[in-house]
């Protein structure tokens, strides 16, 4: 991961690969008024992908070995459609991105022989009603067949708490996005490396974590998902005492 100030006219690299491999780019805005990145990639005169939003993933099969393009084009709310518009000036993005073989990436997300029986495959009570206590720290490690659909816990406060939640998966071929939903909206976890991790404050309140395979390699890999989960709660203010 690391921080790329990028021309509002577009940006580009090259990438060299000598034997065919994969390609995973997530982009996260640090300017609310440059929320949007698209990606084109080419190889020579072939556009493999074309204008690709690189907020969400991008995961791309590289087939030959050769140079690729890869172009970066800002966008958003930045009133660029005005004469005065300084095409120079730069926008701050964080990119995250990982490239390896097919064969390497096809060998890291290891078995499915251990599948928890929820339909969440994580096996994390996150209901806190019922305990005398307002603190919870969980971490698992999961391994489920699929994730086509993301998968939810409900999330049930009973007190102003921080709560913090991660996951850290094979980024390249097996990327994993957490999530919280709250009256606001969705809250998105951030991606660090193999880390995708997100840290809030909540009042009572019940609420939705979403764990979400962003964008999945094409054709599948066909081993099981495999990563790993932590939830950490923390009250601001601790439970009266009991007597």
């Amino acid at each position: 991961s690391q921080m790329y100030a990028l021309p509002l006219r577009e940006a580009g690299t090259k990438v060299e690969v000598r034997e065919a491999s994969i390609l995973r780019l997530v982009a996260e805005p640090a300017n609310l008024l440059a929320p949007l990145l698209d990606v084109t990639v080419s190889f020579g005169d072939k556009v493999i992908a074309s204008a690709i939003p690189a907020i969400s993933s991008i995961v791309l099969r590289l087939e030959e070995a050769g140079t690729y393009y890869l172009k970066f084009i800002p966008g958003g709310d930045l009133n660029c459609d005005k004469p005065s518009c300084d095409q120079e000036q730069v926008v701050p993005f964080m990119v995250t991105w990982a490239l390896s073989t097919l064969v390497v990436a096809r060998k890291s997300s290891g078995d499915c022989t251990d599948v928890s029986a929820d339909s969440a495959g994580v096996g994390i009570s996150l209901d806190l009603s019922s305990t005398s206590g307002a603190d919870l720290r969980e971490r698992r490690n999961v391994r489920l067949p699929g994730l086509s659909s993301p998968a939810t816990l409900p999330l049930r406060l009973v007190h102003p708490s921080v709560v913090m939640i991660a996951s850290w998966s094979a980024f390249l071929d097996r990327s994993i996005r957490i999530a919280i939903t709250t009256e606001e909206g969705v809250w998105v976890g951030e991606q660090r490396g193999w880390v995708n991790a997100l840290e809030i404050e909540l009042p009572p309140g019940i609420y939705s974590v979403q764990l979400a395979q962003p964008r999945e390699l094409l054709p599948a890999v066909s081993d099981c998902i495999a990563f790993g989960f932590l939830i950490s709660i923390s009250a601001l203010a601790p439970p009266p005492a009991q007597s």
